[in-house]
């Protein structure tokens, strides 16, 4: 995943074939194959490697947003902030999954399955939120204009866009409006 990795980062997703894998990787083709079916599949692989630590993330938010003192969002802000950090640490790997989700059905559905997982793993903005059906629409269309925001945050020039403070604070807003019910 290693070889992958890097060759996403430096050819993006399309222009990697599972041949530049294998041979960045120091195997074969057939052994590739061995270990995944498709480049979709690695890319699903590297996004399970790192749902942990987003679902850790968003757990991390569930709490800052359950806690009744001091400026929610000021909170958020800062859990935002540092949210961001991982992204710059894991951009390469977002960036090859934005590419990939263009391209391959299955690995849509798997990213889709994944923010489903982590907003679920939200249980404090569920339950204050009530209705489960709606709680998870709601709090899913959070996620994901975070995670939208912060893709385009990687290609657009990132803090030194004019609008991103206030699309850090649009964003923190929308978090504590969800809990306030609006």
């Amino acid at each position: 995943m290693d070889a992958a990795r890097g060759l996403f980062a430096a050819r993006g997703y399309t222009a990697t074939g599972a041949d530049m894998i294998a041979r960045e990787a120091g195997v074969s083709r057939a052994t590739f194959y061995l270990h995944f079916r498709s480049k979709a599949d690695l890319v699903t692989e590297i996004m399970r490697a790192v749902e942990p630590e987003i679902t850790e993330a968003y757990r991390h938010l569930d709490a800052v947003l359950a806690d009744d003192g001091g400026d929610p969002t000021a909170a958020v802000l800062r859990w935002f902030d540092s949210h961001l950090l991982f992204w710059d640490e894991h951009g390469a790997e977002f960036e090859a999954v934005q590419q990939a989700l263009a391209h391959e059905s299955a690995t849509a559905r798997e990213w889709f399955g994944m923010l489903r997982r982590t907003a679920g793993a939200m249980t404090s903005v569920i339950r204050r939120i009530g209705d489960p059906a709606r709680a998870e629409a709601r709090v899913l269309v959070q996620l994901m204009a975070v995670e939208r925001t912060l893709s385009f945050h990687r290609l657009v020039g990132g803090r030194d866009e004019p609008l991103w403070s206030d699309l850090r604070h649009e964003l923190a807003r929308g978090w504590v409006e969800l809990l306030d019910g609006r």
